[in-house]
């Protein structure tokens, strides 16, 4: 009967100990950072393209609608919405490109994962500034 106690005790601490370590127990590394920045990144891409389909139908609803969404648009707190939006898909689309290079066996070197990591920050801002400034003139 002990025994058979022991057996079910065992089997309850068992139950109650998490499957798989959790984020918390990690170190956070600059990478694995990046990699959760790449999925949130890619949920916030919804946002502009939300954007897009709203002002497509501010279009064809009435020109009123549109004059009003094209003021929304022009403001101040809007541009550094937009400029979010573009620095979250340049980010996004750039280290999609690095995860196209890890699909076909390149780029795995210790060093050049840390390297490429910098690479695409670095990218990402210099692409978004352009973009940014032909998207204003």
């Amino acid at each position: 009967m002990s025994n058979k106690n022991n057996n079910i005790s065992r089997n309850k601490k068992q139950l109650y100990r998490p499957l798989s370590p959790h984020l918390t127990i990690y170190k956070p590394q600059f990478t694995s950072v990046l990699s959760i920045f790449h999925r949130i990144t890619g949920v916030a891409l919804l946002f502009p393209l939300l954007v897009s389909i709203f002002w497509v139908f501010c279009i064809a609803i009435s020109e009123e609608i549109f004059l009003f969404m094209k003021t929304v648009i022009s403001s101040i707190p809007f541009k550094i919405l937009i400029f979010f939006s573009v620095f979250t898909f340049w980010y996004h689309f750039c280290t999609g490109v690095r995860h196209l290079f890890y699909d076909v066996g390149l780029g795995f070197e210790h060093n050049f994962i840390n390297y490429s990591a910098y690479i695409i920050i670095f990218c990402s801002i210099i692409l978004s500034v352009f973009t940014f400034i032909l998207l204003i003139i």
